[in-house]
């Protein structure tokens, strides 16, 4: 999944519509050739279904003549077929599928979905009657709709509701075929279900709105926006020196696959002296990630402060305003720090001796709470 960054521009917006992602409800009479109420043909193979490049082969487990091809020729139908199985597989590569319950199961219903690659499945609820609702993998769906349980490569789903029951959509993301299977209640009563599927072998993106990076007294604010996420697992906060090494500095948790807006907050409070370069990593369910664009963030050195000797092989003398011991820092470039290693003597209200001979060798920056800074050179 890739990070786009979300321009209102209208010739941006003319081109999308005129040049849609191939991205339908497939029609199993026309991919096929078969007609309503036929029953799919095991082994066959359907070349660039949908328009998307893709060939991909079929493959059942045919109970009382079904899976069949229901209503409009867009939905796969099992009725009565405990144990029926509908498989995909893509021949030359993946895709992004989303599976949509065809009609609402019924109490003690149960369908398995699940796929090849060991990718996780978004199981999110569209619509129910009331609660108690359906479970996956025994895992009650709770809460305001639309709930979404994400689960690893097998979902088991499961009717606990009387009635019409729930309407959900399962959601798998770059893999490279699936299988449903349908298991009707024990209760004897009468079971019609099927799916319709979705295929979209485009990018499915993190829609990144705003990344923003801003100076404050003690540190650097980082804020960003999204204004929906697919199998967003975290956000990693990177930072460099350099612009071409970076570091993990924070991880955030994402919100999973919504079309909600959601904002993040980050503080970093040990920012590099001179620049320091942000960026943003996007990390799927999957182990696919993404990066944002790279933010930079001056921090200049407070000429209040006067450090010397610097370089120095133990002690410096501190000359500046008047700060109270608590609020000095000794810090690596990296952020981490040392003050508990050095010893601090206030020799008057604006002067101190620092004893820095416990420290290795390298580079260290010597920062107060009201953010002032210096570069410390330790032979």
């Amino acid at each position: 999944m890739k990070i786009i960054y979300k321009k209102i521009i209208l010739v941006i917006v003319f081109m999308y519509f005129m040049n849609p992602l191939k991205a339908q409800t497939v029609n199993w009479s026309v991919e096929t050739g078969l007609n309503v109420g036929d029953t799919f043909i095991d082994g066959q193979i359907i070349s660039d279904i949908n328009g998307t490049g893709l060939d991909v082969q079929i493959n059942l487990n045919i109970v009382n003549g079904y899976p069949r091809i229901g209503a409009g020729g867009t939905s796969v139908n099992l009725v009565n077929s405990d144990g029926a199985s509908f498989s995909l597989t893509f021949l030359n590569g993946s895709a992004n599928v989303v599976l949509s319950n065809y009609l609402n199961l019924l109490q003690g219903e149960q369908i398995v979905v699940s796929n090849p690659d060991g990718e996780n499945i978004t199981i999110e609820e569209t619509s129910s009657n009331a609660p108690p609702r359906m479970r996956v993998d025994g895992v009650a769906m709770t809460g305001s709709l639309p709930s979404t349980i994400v689960e690893d490569a097998t979902a088991v789903v499961k009717e606990t509701n009387n009635g019409a029951g729930t309407r959900w959509n399962a959601s798998m993301f770059d893999v490279t075929g699936f299988s449903w299977t349908y298991n009707i209640s024990p209760t004897g009563q009468t079971g019609n279900e099927g799916f319709s599927l979705v295929i979209d072998n485009s990018t499915l993106p993190v829609e990144l709105t705003d990344f923003t990076a801003t100076k404050k007294e003690k540190g650097v604010q980082l804020n960003w926006n999204t204004s929906s996420e697919l199998n967003n697992d975290y956000f990693a906060v990177q930072r460099s020196k350099d612009g071409s090494t970076w570091e993990e500095i924070a991880r955030l948790k994402g919100h999973g696959t919504t079309a909600l807006e959601n904002t993040y907050r980050y503080f970093d409070e040990a920012p590099f002296l001179d620049v320091s370069y942000y960026r943003l990593k996007q990390n799927d369910y999957n182990g696919h990630f993404s990066y944002s664009s790279i933010k930079a963030i001056s921090i200049e050195e407070n000429s209040e402060l006067q450090i010397f000797p610097n370089p120095t092989t133990d002690i410096i003398h501190v000359l500046g305003a008047n700060i109270q011991k608590s609020e000095l820092e000794i810090m690596d470039i990296r952020g981490k720090t040392y003050t508990h290693l050095v010893d601090v003597k206030i020799l008057s209200d604006n002067r101190w001796r620092i004893d820095l001979s416990q420290l290795p060798i390298g580079i260290y920056y010597l920062k107060t709470r009201v953010g002032s800074m210096r570069k410390i050179i330790k032979h």
